[in-house]
C-alpha cells in the first residue's frame, strides 16, 4: 500500500497547466493561445506607467478567471477565421464550464471587443493623468 502512495503522489504536479502571458495571452499544454475576441493591455507595449498598471491588471484577472473551472479552447478567429496571428499564436475563443473567457474580460473591464485587423491591444481607461500618454502611444 505505502508503494501504491508514493506511485500516485510522483504523478502529481505542481506545475500549472497554463501560464499567463498577458491578459489576452496564455500557453496551455506547450501551446501559446491568443484570445481572437479581445484585445487587453500590454505591459511589453506599455506607453507610460498608467497603461502598464491596466496591463497587469488585465493579467490578474485572467488568471483568476483560468483557474474557476474546466477550460475549452475552440481554436480560430470568429471574425476572420484564422487559426494563427501574426506572432505565430493560436488565435481561440476560450470559455471556462462554457462562460466566454473575452466576454467576462470585458465585462470586468480589463478588455476591449477585438476589432478586425486590430494590431495593438486596447488602452481601456483613461482619465485626465494619462490621456497624453495614451494618445503618444496610440500609433505605434
Amino acid at each position: 500500500m505505502q508503494a501504491l502512495v508514493f506511485l500516485l503522489c510522483a504523478c502529481v504536479s505542481l506545475e500549472p497547466a497554463y501560464v499567463v502571458i498577458d491578459g489576452d495571452t496564455f500557453v496551455l499544454a506547450g501551446e501559446r493561445i491568443r484570445i481572437a475576441n479581445i484585445d487587453a493591455p500590454e505591459s511589453q507595449d506599455a506607453g507610460c506607467k498608467t497603461e502598464n498598471q491596466l496591463a497587469e491588471q488585465a493579467k490578474r484577472q485572467l488568471e483568476s478567471l483560468l483557474v474557476t473551472g474546466f477550460i475549452t479552447v475552440n481554436r480560430g478567429d470568429p471574425v476572420t477565421g484564422r487559426l494563427k496571428g501574426p506572432d505565430g499564436d493560436t488565435l481561440a475563443t476560450v470559455s471556462i464550464d462554457g462562460a466566454d473567457v473575452g466576454e467576462m474580460m470585458i465585462e470586468a473591464g480589463v478588455a476591449r471587443k477585438a476589432s478586425a485587423g486590430s494590431a495593438r491591444p486596447a488602452v481601456l481607461q483613461a482619465s485626465s493623468s494619462n490621456v497624453a500618454c495614451i494618445q503618444a502611444t496610440a500609433g505605434r
